[in-house]
């Protein structure tokens, strides 16, 4: 059998969207199994945005309810990631969304503090580190709703039991934790605990929380209302539900700062934050006075939620993967580039191709002829490797010919320029062939831009050429070589246990 190597809450609720086509004896390898991901994980979100109305609803006018359910829905990662995909985010959010419903409910019917205690334990098996969130609403209870926390304890009890009986059976021991296991290109490797905490707090509270290619605030930038209505819930008669909230999310954002992965991989925007919309979003509800008020705060309210809804649109509907491979392999630069990032880049994609169309340009796809680039090698790469060790070489590519390279946005590989690598010893290729990575923007000529080539030494020692190159798709499985290139010299040396020292 497969087993999933993360929490299965995600996929204990996607659950009845397949078991009609299993049943049905749909085959497996059907394209109605990848369909169902993405209604599920839709559906799963458009039901956390209900609750999350029903809960707003109980404690604000209507139409502020409508107003922050429609700011969760489409100005949030509930749009671009969680809706997207089978990710944990969305189901984890359904079960806040639960959670924040049933405490809001305890205030006419204290009965439905104890009920809460069902969803947030589902919460913490669908994402763990979501605990830091349900331990303060578990708390909360305690204090206000004493009578009900044995009824919270029940509740909570299934979930938490599925998921020690499940870890006991397919892994051995109850209390594994999944994400001490990280996988990489080659197998698995194991980090130690210490090793998970390496990001600085400043650097990583920076990167979440401000920074174009990652930051919440960038992203969402509404929320910046909702951090003052975290704190208007501090003042005297303020919201303590809200101050429960705002602690959980507050040691939530302090953790992802922590993780030795803030940027979240290959990802959207805020992903790793994605588990805080519905409290962000219900934070929302203690300025509806306030915006009806002020002219002035409608006004940044409107603005700053057009741009939330703009910047999560492009994730939803306009591909990213490109960015991140580029980004991701210089991330602590990457991440800060105001003018590259996956927000603006459909916007600088569009003006690209209207100076093309208008200026009626020549492109590597209607002009290879015109065709011509150089690189320079811009880090020093290892002379000596160990065998399978990773070798990255940093490049930059100048556009000195007279047509555009285009990048990887367009439906049409053909013209599309990438960079190209691959291992020669005494001029015959080795290994697994070419590898590449298609340019995720135009390049005009004149222009310049700093690509990577990454690539494992090959496993037998010796002296080995990375060969790295610049080529365009003229057809189908036909490229074209841009300009001469570039061969980097590295040494294989032998590993320790073929030497005869102690491995």
């Amino acid at each position: 059998h497969y087993v999933s190597d993360y929490p299965v809450g995600a996929a204990l609720i996607a659950l009845p969207f397949y078991v009609p086509s299993v049943v049905c004896g749909v085959s497996p390898s059907s394209r109605v199994f990848a369909e169902l991901e993405k209604v599920s994980a839709a559906t799963i979100v458009a039901l956390s945005a209900l609750l999350i109305y029903l809960a707003a609803a109980r404690v604000t006018t209507n139409w502020m309810a409508m107003l922050l359910t429609l700011v969760y829905a489409f100005g949030t990662t509930s749009l671009s990631v969680s809706s997207q995909a089978l990710w944990q985010h969305g189901p984890a959010q359904l079960a806040l969304a639960a959670a924040i419903y049933c405490l809001v409910r305890a205030r006419e019917d204290r009965r439905w503090a104890g009920y809460a205690g069902l969803p947030l334990a589902f919460e913490v098996i669908t994402r763990p580190a979501d605990a830091l969130i349900a331990a303060p609403l578990g708390l909360y209870v305690l204090i206000y709703y004493r009578r009900e926390i044995w009824t919270f304890i029940t509740a909570a009890m299934p979930p938490l039991l599925f998921q020690l009986w499940y870890s006991a059976i397919y892994f051995g021991s109850p209390l594994r934790i999944q994400f001490l296991t990280e996988p990489t290109s080659v197998g698995s490797q194991t980090v130690a605990p210490s090793g998970l905490w390496t990001t600085s707090l400043a650097n990583g509270l920076a990167v979440a929380m401000l920074s174009p290619g990652r930051g919440l605030l960038f992203y969402s930038p509404i929320f910046i209302l909702s951090v003052a209505g975290l704190v208007l819930a501090w003042r005297k008669n303020g919201d303590m539900l809200l101050r429960y909230l705002g602690v959980g999310a507050i040691l939530t954002i302090l953790l992802i700062a922590k993780w030795h992965k803030t940027s979240g991989g290959e990802s959207f925007g805020p992903r790793l934050l994605a588990d805080l919309t519905p409290i962000m979003a219900f934070a929302l509800f203690p300025l509806a006075d306030s915006i009806r008020e002020r002219r002035a705060l409608a006004v940044a309210f409107a603005v700053l939620c057009a741009w939330s809804i703009t910047a999560n649109a492009s994730g939803a509907f306009v591909g990213y993967r490109g960015w991140n491979q580029w980004a991701l392999n210089d991330a602590d630069k990457r991440l800060w580039l105001w003018g590259d990032n996956p927000v603006v880049d459909p916007f600088r994609s569009t003006f690209d191709s209207t100076r093309i169309a208008l200026g009626h340009r020549a492109t590597s796809r209607n002009s290879p002829d015109l065709l011509d680039g150089g690189l320079v090698v811009l880090n020093s790469p290892p002379h000596d490797a160990a065998p399978g060790a990773r070798v990255h070489v940093s490049v930059r590519a100048t556009n000195i010919g007279k047509a555009v390279w285009l990048g990887g946005r367009s439906a049409d590989e053909r013209g599309i320029v990438s960079l190209r690598w691959e291992w020669k010893r005494d001029g015959k290729v080795v290994g697994n062939g070419e590898a590449s990575r298609e340019l995720h923007l135009n390049v005009f000529p004149g222009d310049s831009t700093d690509l990577e080539a990454s690539a494992f030494a090959p496993d037998a020692p010796g002296r080995y050429d990375l060969g790295i190159s610049l080529a365009a798709e003229v057809s189908n499985q036909t490229s074209r070589t841009i300009g001469a290139p570039l061969a980097v010299s590295v040494t294989v040396a032998p590993s320790t246990a073929s030497s005869g020292s102690a491995p």
